[in-house]
């Protein structure tokens, strides 16, 4: 990873199946039982990682949706920068949910549990998915965000693109608002059902984001993870998810976005904090704009561009035109100035040009 990297206290414990634990041939083997009686088979290669923060409701589900589907990844992380008051009832959480699922709390394991809860006292995203990607044994690290639900074959549909095309680095999938919600112009979503292969340069929120991502291990630690600089929590506004995208893109790295890897997203969002999210990510496209710059990356305005025109211009019109919606149009029109907070503040940061990462100010290290 880069210099960048985490700091802070982190502390672990592990969840795991006691059988798995008697000898390390079923995990070889890959066969794992659950609480309703049916053998799933377990990946060799896919660690899963789930950033959270003071969400055990969230959590639960998320986890419990997972545990329930056709194939279980090598290894699920759940990564927590909880309050300290709320510690302790979120790792709870994680072994009551795991344990209902057939599984139950041990100290040590001489192989790969298959739950591990690691809390830390940093705060942001992007810092959270690297201390999980740090900690993962698998050769894939899948991230999924708390507030989402797997697909029933999300592992096993996420193992295929990487076992059936050896060049591919990253993998992005579908995101679904739950079927209940209905849509009026502000949520979030990636529907696209189709199969797309990037191998240049393309709109960062074109391939994908964060609630359903992969990459194999080795071009994770090449471009040194996410901007943790530039991530929810982080100084510059939130834009880690597509910027690590557009990175390994730019390194000449192939990425698949298929609609067959499908989670589904559960924000809860009320509108004052659909505005913050919007604030933070128009500074963060910003940001990411005059990182780009620095780096030589010239076409980066072009970006920036597009994402005024797209998220900014044609929005606004939307929202009066198509959503009749002021709610649609105030989200809009936050696009018209963060965007160029976040570029002006980008241009006084430190930046590492070889992994083309933000770097923490010396007061704020």
């Amino acid at each position: 990873m880069s210099k960048q990297r985490t700091t802070g206290h982190v502390t672990s414990f592990v969840l795991q199946n006691p059988d798995i634990v008697k000898t390390s041939r079923n995990l070889i083997d890959g066969i794992t039982p659950s609480s309703d009686g049916i053998a799933r088979t377990r990946s060799q290669i896919i660690s899963v990682v789930i950033p959270t923060r003071n969400r055990i409701d969230q959590i639960e589900h998320a986890l419990a949706s997972i545990l329930e589907g056709t194939r279980l990844p090598l290894e699920i992380i759940v990564v927590d920068q909880s309050n300290p008051e709320l510690v302790p009832a979120l790792a709870e959480v994680v072994q009551s949910v795991t344990r209902q699922h057939g599984f139950s709390l041990l100290a040590e394991t001489e192989c790969f549990p298959l739950v591990r809860f690691i809390h830390s006292d940093t705060v942001g995203a992007g810092t959270n998915r690297n201390l999980g990607a740090a900690a993962a044994h698998g050769e894939i690290i899948l991230f999924m965000d708390d507030d989402c639900l797997a697909g029933n074959d999300w592992i096993e549909m996420v193992e295929q693109e990487y076992s059936q095309h050896a060049d591919i680095q990253a993998v992005y999938g579908r995101i679904l608002p739950p079927m209940t919600i209905k849509r009026n112009g502000t949520e979030i979503g990636r529907r696209s059902t189709e199969r797309r292969v990037f191998d240049r340069p393309v709109k960062p929120w074109h391939i994908g984001s964060g609630g359903n991502m992969s990459f194999r291990r080795e071009a994770f630690l090449k471009c040194g993870g996410f901007d943790e600089v530039m991530n929810i929590g982080g100084a510059l506004g939130t834009f880690e998810d597509l910027d690590i995208g557009y990175r390994l893109l730019r390194r000449g790295l192939k990425i698949v976005y298929t609609g067959k890897s499908l989670v589904y997203h559960d924000s809860k969002k009320d509108f004052e904090q659909q505005i913050r999210t919007e604030k933070s990510y128009g500074k963060g496209v910003g940001a990411a704009t005059a990182k780009y710059l620095r780096c030589g990356w010239v076409s980066a305005l072009l970006v920036l561009w597009q994402w005024y025109w797209h998220m900014a211009i044609r929005r606004t019109f939307a929202g009066i035109l198509k959503w009749h919606s002021i709610k649609v149009v105030r989200l809009a029109l936050l696009q018209f100035w963060y965007p160029f907070v976040g570029l002006i503040e980008g241009l006084t940061w430190p930046l590492d040009r070889v992994h083309h990462l933000y770097q923490p100010k010396v007061s704020d290290s």
